[in-house]
């Protein structure tokens, strides 16, 4: 009788390791698998920093009401409409096919989508912040770059951090999937316990993702907390 037969049982659920039916039980490749959770949250974490500070940038380039020249609004909203249009995947598929198997696929490709993403949503609440700050800072002589700064920078930073943490939990999620062509992290290992039918794996892995996310959101929302309000 194979280890993927022997069901969860209710009474046993959190025994030790010895026990048939535990979770513990269950958990035989959690050595292997807790190290590609933590790679997949790498993976997200990285890709979503860097996807943040260039959204950031190409967000104030691309809003009207940043003062940029329109030809430069004009390339930057087509090019990160071009780079949303774009799947995750078929961006991994790309990467894995340049640079074979492991990380930097991964990492490219959810930075890229991400970039694409962000800057829509960035660049539109930048449109959407109130410009009587705008006009209090022009009568005074301010700079472009100074009117951004005081002006719109403050209103819009909390939608910046609530867009940046919701895309953290968005690539969490589809980095693993980004695993089933080879770019790295726990979807690799969910794809190979699935074609073995390893269900027990499955369910074990798939509990884990929801563990992450579960714990990404408690985090961000925390963290968004004490960014803007100053609280622990």
């Amino acid at each position: 009788m194979c280890i993927r037969d022997r069901p969860l049982s209710a009474g046993n659920l959190f025994a030790d390791v010895q026990t048939k039916g535990s979770l513990a039980w269950w958990g035989y490749r959690l050595p292997i698998q807790l190290p590609l959770i933590w790679e997949t949250l790498q993976l997200a974490l990285a890709s979503t920093l860097v996807a943040v500070a260039i959204a950031t940038v190409f967000a104030f380039l691309a809003a009207n009401n940043a003062w940029s020249p329109a030809p430069v609004r004009f390339a930057i909203r087509v090019l990160v409409a071009f780079l949303r249009t774009m799947p995750e995947l078929a961006w991994a598929v790309i990467f894995v096919m340049a640079f074979g198997i492991g990380a930097i696929p991964g990492f490219l490709a959810l930075m890229l989508h991400t970039v694409g993403s962000l800057t829509k949503l960035f660049y539109e609440a930048v449109e959407s912040a109130q410009n009587k700050p705008v006009r209090g800072l022009a009568a005074c002589g301010a700079s472009p770059l100074q009117k951004i700064r005081f002006a719109l920078w403050p209103q819009v930073k909390p939608l910046f951090l609530s867009y940046g943490f919701m895309r953290l939990e968005i690539n969490f999620r589809s980095s693993t999937i980004l695993g089933l062509v080879g770019a790295g992290g726990i979807g690799q290992e969910l794809m190979t316990n699935i074609k073995l039918d390893r269900y027990d794996q499955v369910s074990i892995t798939l509990l884990l993702i929801i563990l992450v996310v579960s714990a990404l959101d408690m985090l961000s929302g925390r963290l968004r907390l004490w960014v803007l309000e100053g609280k622990k």
